[in-house]
């Protein structure tokens, strides 16, 4: 009864595309911005957080670091599956087609000076 049971769940997971076959998902990120994305090595806050949601799926991130125009041109032609770091504007004027998150992250830059006399 075990060996079927343990037979029947193996069977099931192969047929599921989860554990068949490694699904890669290709994302395009802005050239390096530390912390949120570093070019060297394809890591950072962003790319991180969108690997950690992937993963529990069975998802594989591919990152790919490229200017802004390139990652809607290489969207444009299925080079890559997602653009990180878009706005509603540029999807309605490009005419992009698929599924907008909203914002994901949030900064703020601040700016501190000191004021000395005679400098």
């Amino acid at each position: 009864m075990v060996k079927l049971s343990l037979s029947l769940v193996f069977s099931l997971m192969l047929s599921n595309p989860v554990f068949s076959q490694s699904k890669e998902i290709v994302a395009s990120f802005g050239e390096s911005l530390p912390p949120w994305v570093i070019e060297e090595g394809s890591t950072g806050i962003l790319v991180n957080l969108l690997q950690d949601c992937l993963e529990p799926s069975g998802y594989q991130l591919k990152p790919k670091t490229l200017p802004y125009a390139r990652r809607i041109a290489e969207y444009l032609t299925n080079q890559v599956s997602v653009v990180t770091d878009i706005n509603e504007k540029t999807i309605a004027e490009r005419g992009l087609k698929g599924y907008y998150t909203g914002d994901i992250y949030a900064y703020e830059n601040f700016l501190f000076l000191s004021f000395r006399k005679g400098s």
